[in-house]
């Protein structure tokens, strides 16, 4: 009995598999069978790669084991079907099938097809899980072929801030590039760079000045784009800045205002109820004392020894340690009401006092 795949019998009847239709349609399970369609590298490179773009994880697993095909072109796509899906196991999967340093020794491969697909699949990869890539990007900015060193440029570009900053001098250098394609993409690495708040943008914006006069217009459009993103990153920095100062200020002038309040406060005198001894405000929890009274008050601690009234929060009097026992329940004289000692928070949250 022959067996599907193995070469003597074709796996969709007489004919190729119709990857295009079945892209159209979502038709992962016919996808995912064609990838095994001996017959034809180039169906199955068609198949990886609409894998790829459909971007379903079903597909993961298969792909996995299209890593080991026979043709090395078929085994780029799927490389980069893997990393266009991008979850964590398809990652992985490219780590542990050691792809990634495949890639990196094929970027320096003479064929500039060959170091161009790398630089393309390195570039789609994401170097935080992958130490190096972007260090090998930033040396094949020097390669030979125009081809690989565009494909590079675009691969920078395409890449998370945070890692292609490195790249900056490298890019810099390539904005005078014989080819535009390299000058060009060049110039958007360095505007996605240099919109990290991270990055000093000021040598960068001054190089793509200069670039908005380069001979091809696609390379001032390059640039007049990447500076954009620069003026549209310090105009938000700036309106960031303006926003804080203001706040800061808002702040200063509260803080200025409650400390005006506080002191205002501690300079307010209060009169005993009862005898009319002068009294003054020591904070909010240090009560009040008497400049004229040597009372002891009550409790043991610092606080409690420098008690010299008590205040009645229901008829709103306060009376000295000359007219009353201080501390807890003292009765008031007047109404009867337990007294208690008069912290300046109690006093200001009863509002104005009585006299008798």
């Amino acid at each position: 009995m022959m067996q599907v795949g193995s070469g003597n019998l074709p796996l969709f009847g007489f004919g190729k598999p119709d990857v295009e239709k079945m892209k159209s349609k979502g038709d992962i399970e016919g996808l995912l069978k064609a990838l095994s369609y001996e017959y034809n590298p180039v169906v199955r490179m068609s198949v990886a790669t609409a894998l790829g773009q459909i971007g379903d994880i079903r597909a993961v697993d298969k792909l996995i084991v299209a890593l080991k095909d026979a043709n090395e072109a078929v085994r780029g796509k799927v490389v980069e079907a893997l990393c266009e899906i991008g979850d964590d196991k398809a990652l992985d999967a490219l780590s542990s099938a050691g792809v990634v340093n495949e890639l990196l020794i094929a970027l320096r491969n003479s064929k500039s097809e060959i170091a161009s697909n790398a630089a393309v699949v390195l570039g789609k990869m994401n170097p935080a899980h992958f130490v190096g890539i972007e260090d090998a990007l930033i040396v094949a900015l020097e390669d030979p072929s125009s081809l690989v060193r565009t494909k590079v440029a675009i691969a920078l570009a395409d890449m998370n801030p945070a890692y292609s900053a490195k790249a900056v001098n490298s890019l810099l250098v390539s904005l005078k590039d014989s080819e535009s394609s390299v000058r060009a993409n060049a110039a958007r690495a360095l505007g996605r760079i240099g919109e990290d708040n991270s990055v000093d943008s000021c040598a960068i914006a001054d190089r793509l000045s200069i670039a908005l006069k380069d001979s091809d217009s696609n390379v001032r459009s390059s640039a007049k784009f990447a500076l954009d993103k620069i003026v549209n990153r310090e105009e938000a920095t700036k309106s960031l800045a303006a926003s804080n100062a203001a706040y800061n200020e808002k702040c200063a002038r509260e803080t200025s205002e409650n400390t005006t309040k506080y002191q205002k406060l501690q300079g307010e005198l209060l009169i005993c109820s009862k005898c009319g001894t002068t009294l003054e405000f020591m904070g909010e929890f240090g009560g009040v004392f008497s400049s004229s009274a040597s009372v002891r008050g009550y409790g043991s601690s610092s606080d409690f020894d420098m008690w010299r009234a008590n205040v009645c929060t229901k008829c709103r009097l306060v009376f000295c340690g000359n007219c009353i026992k201080l501390g807890y329940p003292t009765p008031c004289p007047e109404c009867g009401h337990p007294t208690e000692p008069a912290y300046r928070g109690t006093i200001n949250a009863m509002g104005k006092i009585r006299r008798l």
